[in-house]
């Protein structure tokens, strides 16, 4: 069975930070492995959906970022979703009160939380199966 992942992919870990690096921002493989093992786990607990090779961030194409206070920190990303593309955000806090930051080295991933705060679970459906109708609402 392959792994999936939104951000960050053993194989390809030079291209992401390439990339994060041409769009001007620096980016560690800590704070990716951590924000990418959680996002994996909340998209699949908003969308009903497990990871699959049609779903991933892009590379920071029109990444901001926010620091929005000591408590809740914020990225814009652009979200590929079978072939279209949609903005979503993803937010981040840590217990104890330390802003991360993209290039920090030295994350404890069970002091910091991820998620996503805008995620459009139909709209994810509608693009991974534009055909089918679903058996059920989603909130």
């Amino acid at each position: 069975m392959a792994y999936f992942t939104f951000f960050y992919d053993y194989r390809s870990s030079d291209m992401y930070i390439n990339g994060y690096q041409r769009e001007g921002f620096e980016v560690s493989l800590s704070f990716l492995e951590c924000a990418d093992y959680q996002l994996r786990i909340d998209f699949e607990k908003q969308t009903g959906i497990k990871m699959n090779i049609n779903t991933c961030f892009c590379l920071p194409l029109k990444l901001t970022l926010n620091y929005v206070s000591a408590d809740v920190s914020e990225a814009c990303y652009n979200f590929f979703v079978s072939h279209n593309y949609f903005y979503v955000k993803i937010k981040w806090k840590s217990k104890s009160g330390r802003i991360y930051k993209f290039e920090d080295e030295d994350i404890n991933c069970d002091d910091v939380e991820f998620w996503f705060d805008d995620l459009d679970a139909t709209l994810v459906h509608k693009y991974l199966y534009p055909k089918v109708s679903l058996p059920f609402k989603l909130k």
